[in-house]
């Protein structure tokens, strides 16, 4: 067998194990093209790089946003995708308010972490406002419908 088809049967090997392109590079210190070549060159498929739940380092779509704050990824078909940022992220708690209610948080609409930890996204922990924080209404579900609220005495 000839060394350059030994080489490929070994990334092919490598790939099959979970080493990612860049392992496989690192390994025979060359670029990352070199064994991806090898691999297409040799029909074997490549798995996506980035955001896809097959990666290595693919954590659910759940990333920090900064501050404190969490974002979740959602799908185009979902139907709160209207409220994905433009890389398909919502931020974790205006999330999970809009699916208790059942519908897209409007522009208007805040929610608020009533124990002040923003990563603390449970349900119980959150509240519906309009306006900006500060010294405004909270809204209460009186139906659990989306559409019937009204403002409620803070405590």
């Amino acid at each position: 067998m000839k060394e350059w088809q030994t080489r490929s049967e070994t990334i092919k090997a490598m790939y099959a194990e979970g080493k990612s392109l860049r392992e496989i590079a690192a390994h025979y210190g060359r670029s990352i093209q070199y064994p991806k070549r090898i691999l297409e060159r040799i029909g074997v498929p490549i798995r996506p790089s980035h955001g896809h739940e097959f990666h290595k380092q693919y954590r659910g779509g759940r990333v920090e946003a900064g501050q404190g704050y969490w974002r979740q990824m959602i799908s185009a078909d979902d139907p709160l995708a209207v409220m994905r940022n433009h890389h398909g992220y919502v931020l974790e708690h205006r999330l999970v308010m809009a699916r208790s209610l059942g519908r897209p948080l409007r522009d208007t609409e805040t929610v608020h972490h009533i124990n002040g930890d923003r990563s603390d996204n449970r349900l119980e922990n959150l509240q519906l406002r309009q306006g900006k924080h500060g010294k405004h209404a909270a809204m209460r579900c009186n139906a659990c419908g989306s559409h019937d609220v009204s403002p409620a005495r803070l405590e």
